[in-house]
């Protein structure tokens, strides 16, 4: 089933043709639609972020082998902020595919079964 969310998102994302809400109204009627346009919409937003904020030194990641999670952290210091956001490896794939999430990649990357807590 997640793996249809997956799939849904990740046509929804691509470049060439967007799988359009109005055309496909039963795809996201059902709750694996749904779930992917949460997830779609997740993903944009910390796109957005990683557009206006995102220096690769500002974005920690962080693996939490317990809950099969990875966390994503976006500090902003202009506005004495962070961004946490949490994703499956698969939404965090997803992620990467994309220009803006590709340089996550050059963020550090931190494995650890309970992932420090910043102050």
């Amino acid at each position: 089933m997640k793996h249809l969310v997956y799939q849904i998102v990740r046509r929804m994302r691509a470049p060439g043709q967007p799988l359009s809400r109005n055309k496909h109204y039963a795809t996201f009627a059902q709750p694996e639609g749904r779930q992917a346009l949460r997830l779609h919409r997740l993903l944009r937003s910390l796109e957005a972020d990683l557009a206006r904020h995102g220096e690769p030194s500002e974005v920690r990641l962080y693996s939490d082998l317990r809950r099969r999670e990875v966390r994503v952290e976006i500090r902003f210091p202009a506005l004495g902020a962070r961004r946490t956001t949490y994703l499956a490896p698969e939404a965090l794939q997803l992620l990467l595919e994309s220009e803006v999430g590709a340089r996550l990649q050059a963020a550090p990357w931190t494995e650890a079964a309970d992932p420090p807590a910043d102050p």
